[in-house]
């Protein structure tokens, strides 16, 4: 599974359904279904409990480490079916809200990483909104110490602990927000 803290909570992506019986379990979007079938005991809990409210794996499985929930959420998250809220303490760092089907994961992130031309930042009445006409996702970012990460990530000093900033710039690199190399863009 990804790095992502302990902390981090999950919920079903807006607009979602989840349908379990004792044979399979079914999501629905409008733009798409997806029948996920031979669940275990623990990833059928999980399922019941992902469209309560936003919850740590942990809390989606009632405090039991179990590899084959950690799988589920791996394999919801990389399908685009879940929204991840990363957090620290009780403290929003950011959140990938899917609109689509994510690519598959980057391995490792550039140096020379920088935020596409395309990408466009907002503050709304919640947080700060980062948004690229081909990105998978929306990024909201609810702490503003990771503006500055956004220069890429050999970007200004900050306070965030170093596997924050790692785990935000792969995934700011993996929703589409960065570019390798920006004059690619211009082609």
């Amino acid at each position: 599974m990804s790095a992502y803290p302990d902390d981090t909570r999950f919920a079903l992506r807006e607009g979602s359904t989840v349908s379990v019986t004792a044979a399979d379990a079914v999501l629905r979007h409008p733009t798409r279904a997806e029948t996920l079938t031979d669940l275990t005991e623990a990833q059928s809990r999980l399922l019941h409990r992902l469209p309560q409210r936003p919850a740590t794996l942990s809390e989606l499985t009632s405090g039991t480490d179990d590899p084959e929930a950690a799988d589920l959420i791996e394999r919801l998250i990389d399908g685009g079916w879940l929204a991840v809220t990363v957090r620290v303490g009780y403290r929003d760092l950011y959140t990938l809200h899917p609109s689509g089907r994510p690519p598959a994961r980057p391995v490792g992130v550039p140096w020379a990483t920088t935020l596409s031309a395309y990408a466009t930042l907002r503050r709304d009445s919640v947080s700060f909104l980062l948004e690229h006409p081909k990105a998978w996702c929306e990024l909201r970012i609810h702490d503003p110490r990771l503006l500055a990460l956004l220069d890429g990530p050999g970007a200004a000093d900050s306070s965030v602990p170093i596997a924050i900033k790692t785990q935000f710039t792969e995934d700011l690199l993996w929703g589409g927000f960065f570019v390798g190399d920006p004059d690619t863009e211009d082609h």
